[in-house]
């Protein structure tokens, strides 16, 4: 009774060791293994702890290697993890504002922006910030003539981003306000 326990347990170690398993063999083994643990005790019970170890290792390891295949399947049909491609961002450096003169500054009607007329770029001044589009890029700068920062088009207000690129008024009413001319430094 001991040699039909131990046969197949001896003849699964030979298998293992000759070459690497494959994911089914593993899970037949691993199946065997425990099919013969529980068929042996329950065979006990019964006073056939050798026909039970036989019958659970056949049976376990038909169902491991099912399970393992199902697994095996399931694995290949899951899709790849993504690949995230992150693209370092290209530093933007805006033409120089060409000033020739001390420029006007003027409303731009209906808002609180202002622009000059003088300046043939889409520089505009709002709450004290300094505002320069260029192809459709935002920057901030501490004067009408920069430097510039690149700036989100979330950090620009809005009155400000409504106006059309290229948009020029011809020059009229009202000029900036003389305090406020001060501190632009005209």
């Amino acid at each position: 009774m001991k040699r039909l326990v131990c046969m197949p347990a001896v003849a699964i170690l030979v298998a293992a060791c000759a070459t690497p398993l494959t994911p089914r063999e593993h899970g037949a083994i691993t199946g065997g293994a425990i099919g013969m643990g529980i068929g042996a005790i329950a065979g006990s019970t019964s006073g056939h702890a050798g026909a039970g170890a036989v019958i659970g290792g056949v049976s376990g390891a038909a169902v491991g290697g099912v399970i393992r295949d199902a697994a095996q399947q399931r694995q290949a049909a899951a899709p790849a993890p993504r690949s995230v491609v992150v693209a370092r961002p290209a530093v933007v450096v805006p033409p120089p504002v060409v000033v020739t003169a001390t420029p006007t500054w003027v409303l731009v009607p209906g808002t609180a922006v202002y622009y000059s007329p003088e300046i043939q770029a889409d520089v505009y001044l709002h709450g004290g910030v300094w505002y320069y589009r260029v192809s459709g890029v935002w920057f901030t700068g501490p004067s009408h003539t920069g430097p510039w920062d690149a700036t989100p088009v979330t950090a620009v207000p809005m009155m400000v981003t409504r106006i059309p690129p290229g948009w020029r008024a011809k020059p009229g009413p009202p000029e900036v306000p003389p305090g406020l001319r001060k501190r632009m430094g005209g």
